[in-house]
């Protein structure tokens, strides 16, 4: 399981053909060959929103955003992942583990590699 944090999300969703959206782009389709199940907080989807309601077209970038978490589960954020991720325990590392989705963090909340660019 891989989760995609909101630098690497818009790197994907960025028009023309810049270099970090051929990155994230082979990035992205080395984690498909490989099997892993794609995943994202719902913190960096309100990051995405953010941008589409800002951007000059926001009808398209939404259509991009939903496009993009389509297949994507995104992961919830209770009162149990908070105390994970600011306390630092988690199940499987107890105490200082720090696995975790978001800044900071190299891992998501079930301990898989979280993605950024």
């Amino acid at each position: 399981m891989a989760c995609l944090d909101t630098s690497f999300l818009i790197d994907l969703i960025r028009s023309g053909a810049s270099t970090r959206r051929r990155r994230a782009t082979g990035m992205l389709r080395k984690m498909l060959a490989s099997g892993e199940h794609l995943t994202t907080s719902r913190f960096n989807v309100a990051e995405l929103l953010v941008g589409v309601y800002r951007s000059d077209d926001p009808e398209r970038e939404l259509r991009s955003v939903d496009a993009l978490l389509q297949n994507m589960t995104v992961l919830e954020f209770g009162p149990e992942a908070a105390r994970w991720t600011f306390w630092g325990r988690t199940p499987r590392t107890g105490p200082g583990g720090g696995s975790r989705c978001g800044p900071g963090g190299g891992r998501d909340l079930g301990g898989a590699p979280r993605h950024t660019r």
